[in-house]
C-alpha cells in the first residue's frame, strides 16, 4: 500500500514539475503510505479484547483463615498434658512414683504426641519385661507393650536407679528424658531441678554405657539449661557436665562454656583448652593427644 500511494503522488506531481516532481511525490507518498498503515494496525490492537481467562480470585485472608480452622480443630482433639511437678508423688496402676518431673495425659494422643506422657487408660501387665531387653529407637509410652509399661512404672517407682545400671535398656532412660525435653526446651522450664536430675542420670548411666547419644543427647541439655540460669550458677554445673564427656567432648557443650567464661571474664580454664584441643583434627595426632593422654591429664 505504501509503494501505491508514493507512485500515484509521484505520477501527480512529475506531470507540473517534470522529474523533480516526480522524485518528490514519490518520496512523500510512501511516507504517508507508512504512517497510515502504522495508525491502522495501533487501532487495531487498541480495540482488541484480552482473551478470557478462568483466574480463581484468593484473598490473602483466606489461609490464615482455613489454618485457624484447622488449629481449632486439632487442639479440640488433641488431650492436654498434665505435668507433675518434682517431688510430687503420683499413683499409677498400683505403683507409687515419688519423685514427678513426667508428664500425664488422660486418653491416648494419636500422633503426632509427646513419647514421654504417661496414659493411666493404657494397660500395664501384671509381669514386667526383662529391664535389659531393648524397646526400641524412639520408644513410646503409647507403643510399647504393657509388660514393658510394668517395667518403665517400676523404674520410676524405685528413684529412676538401678543397683546394675548396665543392665537397664537406655530406652526406658531415654523415655523418660524425653519428657525432661521438653520441659526445659518447649515448655521453657528453668527448675534447677531438672538440671540436676539430667546430671544424676549421667552419673548413673554415662559410664556403664558405652553410649554416646547418651552423653551427647544429656549433656547439651544440660548445658542448654545450664545455659538459661544465671551466669554464675551455669559456672558452677558446667565442669560436673564435662566430666561425661569422654574422648570425644561435645563441641556445642563447650561453646556454652566458651561464652560463659567470657561472661564471667574469667580467663581459659586449662581443661577447656585441653577438650577444645581433643576437638581439633590436627590436635589429635599429636604425641600428647595419641600417647601420653592420662599422664598429660595427671598433670
Amino acid at each position: 500500500m505504501p509503494w501505491i500511494f508514493g507512485f500515484i503522488l509521484a505520477l501527480i506531481l512529475g506531470a507540473y514539475m517534470g522529474s523533480g516532481g516526480f522524485v518528490l511525490g514519490g518520496a512523500i507518498g510512501i511516507y504517508l503510505g507508512f504512517r497510515l498503515k502504522g495508525g491502522k494496525a495501533r487501532s487495531r490492537q487498541q480495540n482488541k479484547k484480552p482473551p478470557a481467562t478462568n483466574y480463581i480470585k484468593v484473598t490473602s485472608q483466606e489461609p490464615s483463615v482455613r489454618q485457624d480452622e484447622w488449629s481449632r480443630q486439632r487442639s479440640s482433639k488433641a488431650p492436654s498434658l498434665s505435668w507433675i511437678e518434682p517431688g510430687k508423688p503420683i499413683k499409677i496402676q498400683g505403683l507409687s512414683i515419688p519423685g514427678g518431673m513426667i508428664y500425664q495425659v488422660a486418653k491416648t494422643q494419636g500422633y503426632p504426641a509427646e513419647p514421654s506422657a504417661i496414659c493411666p487408660t493404657l494397660s500395664v501387665g501384671s509381669v514386667a519385661a526383662d529391664a535389659y531387653l531393648d524397646i526400641g529407637y524412639y520408644p513410646s509410652y503409647e507403643q510399647i507393650s504393657p509388660m514393658q509399661r510394668r517395667t518403665y512404672l517400676a523404674w520410676l517407682a524405685e528413684g529412676r536407679t538401678d543397683v546394675d545400671p548396665g543392665n537397664r535398656a537406655l530406652g526406658y532412660v531415654f523415655l523418660f528424658f524425653y519428657g525432661l525435653e521438653r520441659r526445659i526446651i518447649l515448655e521453657k522450664d528453668t527448675d534447677p531441678r531438672l538440671l540436676e536430675e539430667i546430671v544424676r542420670l549421667l552419673s548413673v548411666y554415662a559410664f556403664a554405657h558405652k553410649s554416646r547419644s547418651l552423653r551427647s543427647y544429656f549433656t547439651q541439655l544440660g548445658h542448654y539449661a545450664g545455659w538459661r540460669l544465671s551466669p554464675q550458677e551455669y559456672r558452677l554445673i558446667w565442669p560436673r557436665l564435662l566430666e561425661f564427656d569422654g574422648e570425644r567432648p561435645n563441641q556445642d557443650g563447650l561453646r556454652f562454656v566458651l561464652a560463659n567464661l567470657y561472661q564471667t571474664k574469667e580467663p581459659l580454664d586449662w581443661a577447656v583448652a585441653y577438650r577444645l584441643a581433643l576437638g581439633n583434627e590436627n590436635c589429635r595426632r599429636s604425641t600428647v593427644i595419641t600417647k601420653a593422654q592420662s599422664e598429660f591429664w595427671g598433670l
